[in-house]
């Protein structure tokens, strides 16, 4: 079963994004090309670059949690926090963005059927229609 995206999913993206907006938060792009903001990563990138986000930050994340806490410098110890930040907000974006996908595909395909539901009933409508009918409408337009 696929997970559902909720409200309480998405007030917490939106805490993130606020946050890390306000803070002035980037992260590297794909391969470190570029350098994207919680603005751009929502507008401006596809579900598969924030797949490779996710994985490139999770990457990132385990290798400082590998470090012992012991020796963790503040520095780090604020990396990892950032970094946990960045994964669950880009974890949430996905989520956000193919739910988006979803509902704009289920509006898309109702529109469709209604349009073809209205063109049948236009026609099962005009089979009613005797030719004085037809005639008189006519008459109505070139008028």
């Amino acid at each position: 079963m696929q997970k559902q995206f909720t409200e309480d999913n998405l007030t917490r993206l939106k805490e993130l994004f606020t946050a890390l907006s306000f803070k002035g938060e980037a992260i590297d792009g794909k391969f470190g090309a570029n350098v994207l903001n919680p603005y751009e990563l929502l507008n401006s990138t596809s579900i598969s670059t924030l797949r490779t986000l996710l994985g490139q930050t999770r990457k990132a994340k385990n290798e400082i949690e590998e470090l012992d806490e012991w020796s963790m410098s503040s520095h780090q110890q604020s990396k990892k926090v950032r970094f946990e930040v960045w994964f669950e907000f880009i974890n949430l974006l996905i989520g956000y963005r193919l739910d988006q996908d979803e509902k704009a595909a289920t509006k898309a395909d109702k529109a469709k059927k209604a349009a073809a539901l209205k063109a049948r009933i236009a026609t099962e409508e005009d089979k009613g229609k005797t030719l004085d009918d037809l005639k008189a409408e006519l008459a109505t337009l070139e008028a």
